[in-house]
């Protein structure tokens, strides 16, 4: 895993290295204002490009309320959901669909879009949270929340995603990686101790490249969360690989 996010770290250095990180402060104020929007779909063809994949079509597409993707943009449509459709090739040369869309995960506009909807109609999967702004740490973001604990097999995280609080322990098997510290300004409150607890007693895995928003290789923390359908003590952190 470490090899395919080193590459991905500096496909994003290369590619958004000029542009600021939207930071949400603890009272909901906007601090910095992302400057290019379609950044993160350059940086996807990227991936795509330096893991020799070959592109063969790109366009916007929309979530309706139903949950169905649609070509195009409409105009100012209430509860739809932007979004890009990227085609590419493999070395099996079968064709595979990347979405990439921007939301609101709010439990109000979840609640007005289809965008739960369509996610579940892909069935379970991995999910990544990184530089989540500790938004899913409020108890305005519960439907994402709990949809994500409740859909997916793996989840890799920083500490801005998921609480360790929010996961039922005996149904996960947690690995962490790098060193967890009390979070950056203005996140300072969101530190967990559980995570702490962790860190200290779930042997660590060390690395050598910053993910989230430490850079810093020594400061940097995520956890790897991977499902297991195995009775165990409850409360207690599981440490030990999956089955």
């Amino acid at each position: 895993m470490q090899p395919f996010i080193q590459r991905a770290t500096r496909s994003r250095d290369d590619v958004g290295g000029f542009v600021f990180t939207q930071i949400v402060d603890p009272l909901g104020n906007l601090a910095l204002t992302c400057i290019v929007a379609l950044v993160p779909v350059v940086l996807l063809l990227v991936l795509l490009a330096r893991t020799g994949k070959e592109i063969r079509d790109i366009g916007f597409v929309e979530i309706d309320r139903d949950g169905t993707v649609v070509p195009g943009r409409a105009a100012e449509s209430p509860g739809n959901v932007d979004g890009v459709k990227i085609e590419f090739q493999v070395q099996d040369r079968n064709v595979h669909t990347l979405y990439y869309f921007s939301s609101d995960l709010s439990d109000a506009a979840l609640s007005a879009s289809g965008f739960l909807k369509f996610s579940e109609r892909l069935g379970s999967g991995a999910s990544l949270l990184k530089g989540a702004s500790y938004r899913l740490h409020e108890e305005g973001f519960i439907l994402v929340r709990d949809f994500i604990l409740g859909r997916y097999e793996s989840i890799v995280q920083d500490d801005s995603g998921i609480p360790l609080r929010h996961f039922n322990l005996p149904d996960w098997w947690l690995q962490p990686f790098g060193s967890y510290r009390t979070p950056v300004t203005p996140f300072a409150p969101y530190d967990q101790e559980e995570l702490h607890q962790l860190f200290r007693l779930g042997r660590p895995e060390p690395i050598n490249f910053g993910f989230g928003y430490r850079r810093r290789p020594d400061e940097t923390n995520f956890m790897l969360a991977v499902r297991k359908h195995l009775p165990s003590s409850e409360g207690q952190v599981q440490t030990q690989p999956p089955p």
